[in-house]
C-alpha cells in the first residue's frame, strides 16, 4: 500500500501505475484517475489495463507495475507475464525499483504505519529485454519474465546492502 505512493513522489518524472481496482472507490477514484492510474482488475482477464498501458509507453510516458501482481514476500520469487507482454509490445526498456523497508513499515494485516520506521525508493538501471520470437508468443513473454525476474532480484540483492536494509523487508516495483 505504501511502494506505489512512494515510488510516485519520488519518480524522476512522472508515472501512471497500474493499480488494483479496488482503490478505485469514492473520492480516491477520482484522484487516482486525475493522476493518471490505470484500474487493473486481478485475477481476471482485464483488455482495458494492458490497453491503457500501452498508449503510456506508446506516448513516451512512464509506467509502473508490480512485477508480482500484489505485495510480495520480498524474495520476487515470481512475476506475471504482464509486465515482460508490455516491454515486449512497446519497446520500452524497464527500469528496476526497489522499495525498501515498507513490510516493517507497514506489516501485512496492519492499517497503520510504523512511524520513523526507514524506507529507500532504489531505482536500477534500465533494463532492455533480448528474447527470440515474437511478442505475443507464450513461451516469448513467459522468457522475458524469467529475464526481468533475474534482473529485478539483482536490483534487490544490490540495494539492500547498500541501504542497510536487511533481507526479507523489500518490495518492488517496476517502471
Amino acid at each position: 500500500l505504501l511502494d506505489g505512493p512512494l515510488v510516485y513522489a519520488v519518480s524522476p518524472r512522472p508515472a501512471s501505475f497500474l493499480t488494483k481496482a479496488e482503490l478505485f472507490v469514492g473520492p480516491l477514484a477520482r484522484a487516482l484517475g486525475w493522476l493518471g492510474q490505470i484500474s487493473v482488475h486481478r485475477g481476471q482477464p482485464d483488455r482495458t489495463a494492458p490497453k491503457a498501458g500501452l498508449a503510456v509507453l506508446g506516448a513516451g510516458g512512464a509506467l509502473g507495475v508490480f512485477p508480482e501482481g500484489t505485495r510480495g514476500s520480498g524474495g520476487l520469487e515470481t512475476t506475471t507475464d504482464g509486465l515482460a507482454y508490455l516491454a515486449l509490445r512497446s519497446g520500452a526498456q524497464v527500469v528496476p525499483v526497489a522499495v525498501l523497508g515498507t513490510a516493517a513499515a507497514l506489516p501485512r494485516g496492519s492499517r497503520r504505519p510504523r512511524w520513523g520506521t526507514p524506507i529507500t525508493v532504489s531505482f536500477g538501471r534500465p533494463v532492455t529485454l533480448v528474447v527470440t520470437g515474437g511478442p505475443r508468443a507464450r513461451r516469448t513473454v513467459r522468457e522475458a519474465a524469467e529475464q526481468l525476474r533475474l534482473a529485478l532480484v539483482a536490483h534487490l540483492d544490490a540495494a539492500a546492502p547498500r541501504t542497510g536494509t536487511p533481507s526479507g523487508t523489500t518490495s518492488t516495483r517496476t517502471t
